[in-house]
């Protein structure tokens, strides 16, 4: 089973770059695995980011998620 990694961005550029980043930079390290990335969840600014960590994070624990990562 692939990793999945649920990405969280600040803008609306980072929805369409950081997934496809990540991919490259994961295949680069981890060459002989496949890795799933998922479409990032847009949580604005910092702050905003801060106040809905805990939202989240409980939508990347119902679902197949093995990673979060905050793209700043």
């Amino acid at each position: 089973m692939s990793p999945v990694i649920v990405p969280i961005v600040e803008g609306h550029g980072e929805v369409e770059a950081v997934p496809l980043l990540l991919r490259r930079i994961l295949g680069e390290i981890f060459q002989n695995r496949e890795w799933k990335v998922r479409r990032p969840v847009r949580a604005g600014s910092v702050d905003s980011f801060r106040k809905r960590m805990e939202r989240y994070l409980g939508l990347a624990l119902q679902g197949e998620c093995n990673a979060i990562m905050e793209a700043r």
